[in-house]
């Protein structure tokens, strides 16, 4: 489990997204499956969990990314996190 924000982020919060995520999908070739948890993180509270489609890494497999790429990739797996609510 990656928060891709790097850390749990607060309802209604936004941050952006740190290339991490990307880095480790393309490097090992992975798929990421977008999750959303969405409810209080207090003790026992309900939450709601949704989640998205795999995104695949395949076509980056083996290649030299540049920092903003990989920052472009990791904002994308963020913005399909967030579409799931």
């Amino acid at each position: 489990l990656i928060f891709p924000e790097g850390r749990r982020v607060k309802a209604g919060e936004k941050q952006r997204a740190k290339s991490g995520v990307a880095v480790i999908a393309q490097k090992m070739n992975v798929p990421v499956i977008p999750v959303l948890i969405d409810g209080d993180y207090k003790w026992m509270n309900k939450i709601t969990v949704r989640i998205g489609e795999p995104i695949s890494f395949e076509e980056y497999a083996g290649k030299k990314l540049s920092g903003e790429e990989l920052q472009a990739l990791a904002e994308d797996v963020l913005t399909k996190i967030y579409n799931l609510k």
